[in-house]
């Protein structure tokens, strides 16, 4: 069962080198520097972390990383919308299957939902796809 959060949720952004590859070393740091100021979790690969810019198995690293690296003294919510619906379900598995606090995701920006029913048939396989964790809809009006 998950407890309920409270406290301040971070967006991180991800950490690229020069070349624009991951920087994964990055993450304990930054994973450090949110711990000692009292975060209670980071949302990442959201709209900063980059995430609708960066592949599968990039997403997936990152996730890796940063649910190792907070060591359970942060919450990890990963975004794993995007337009793909397989993807958004292979990326919720890997969540759950890795560790996350939880999910969110957002409508797809393409071919757009146009309306409720719509959008909560995109939405109800990724949350399905991750049964023991919480999903948020990340939506920006």
């Amino acid at each position: 069962m998950h407890t309920k959060i409270k406290g301040l949720i971070a967006a991180p952004f991800t950490p690229m080198d020069m070349e624009g590859n991951l920087n994964l070393e990055m993450i304990a740091p930054y994973a450090c520097h949110l711990i000692d100021n009292h975060i209670t979790g980071a949302f990442i690969c959201g709209t900063t972390g980059e995430g609708a810019s960066l592949s599968i198995s990039e997403r997936k690293e990152i996730l890796e990383g940063w649910v190792r690296h907070a060591d359970g003294k942060l919450k990890i919510i990963t975004h794993v919308g995007g337009n793909c619906l397989k993807d958004c379900i292979e990326l919720a598995r890997h969540s759950e299957v890795h560790g996350a606090y939880g999910i969110a995701a957002y409508s797809p920006s393409f071919y757009k939902p146009g309306n409720a029913k719509e959008l909560v048939s995109f939405l109800a396989p990724i949350a399905a796809a991750a049964p023991h964790l919480p999903f948020f809809f990340y939506n920006i009006p």
